[in-house]
């Protein structure tokens, strides 16, 4: 039996960090479709135009992720889709706010393949819609669950 392609978007500004990304992705599935973008601007492009909506959607906030997150929360606020914040900083920076602000959960972006896969299978098999706030941050989550 076929499964229906997992469709995700990426908004990464750097090409070696979208490859990593891929490269973690496919770890996990190889059955995907993914859509990057250079900015939040782009990505706010793509739902406006877009009738289509993914499964999961990377932000870095760093990059803009918050003003795209509330974005996508006022036009979609049922939840359709899992919104995951991936971003190089320390959870303590934005985690907090993006969980208020809807986001499904935070990964601190690792260079490590294997810990990154694991991070990103959390997001495909794991996530529920509504997490508590104690397993939002999906760094930590791993590292209570190898203890």
């Amino acid at each position: 039996m076929n499964k229906r392609k997992l469709s995700v978007l990426l908004t990464e500004n750097n090409s070696a960090h979208a490859d990593f990304f891929v490269r973690s992705f496919k770890k996990v599935s190889s059955n995907f479709d993914l859509k990057t973008f250079a900015s939040d601007t782009h990505l706010i492009g793509f739902f406006k135009s877009e009738h289509s909506l993914p499964d999961l959607v990377f932000l870095d906030p760093d990059l803009g992720g918050i003003e795209c997150l509330k974005f996508i929360k006022a036009l979609y606020p049922s939840n359709n889709f899992h919104v995951i914040m991936l971003c190089s900083d320390p959870p303590q920076l934005h985690a907090d706010v993006c969980y208020r602000l809807g986001a499904t959960a935070y990964i601190q972006k690792t260079n490590q393949l294997k810990l990154m896969s694991k991070l990103l299978k959390l997001c495909v098999n794991d996530l529920k819609n509504s997490p508590i706030q104690e397993d939002f941050v999906l760094n930590k989550r791993l590292e209570r669950g190898n203890k």
